[in-house]
């Protein structure tokens, strides 16, 4: 039975530097200013499970559906709002 525990401890915690690995590439590879990177590392880093929940809910920007054809519409047509 702890051969068992053995291998469950050793898969929880390969998951976790895993997911570790992963959410510190995203924050990364996002193309933030590095303070702003530097800061959400940290966060992650000093409150693990908190940390990249709260990144996750609120340093990941989810503009929706609509918002997005939107802001397509305005960069691929700027003669159309012009008032010349």
């Amino acid at each position: 039975m702890t051969i068992f525990y053995t291998i469950i401890n050793w898969l929880l915690l390969f998951c976790y530097w895993l997911l570790m690995a992963g959410v510190t590439l995203r924050v990364i590879l996002k193309r933030r200013s590095v303070p702003a990177a530097m800061a959400w590392l940290l966060v992650i880093y000093i409150l693990p499970l908190g940390g990249i929940i709260t990144y996750l809910l609120f340093g990941e920007l989810n503009l929706g559906k609509r918002r997005i054809e939107r802001s397509k519409a305005l960069l691929h047509s700027p003669t159309k709002f012009c008032l010349l």
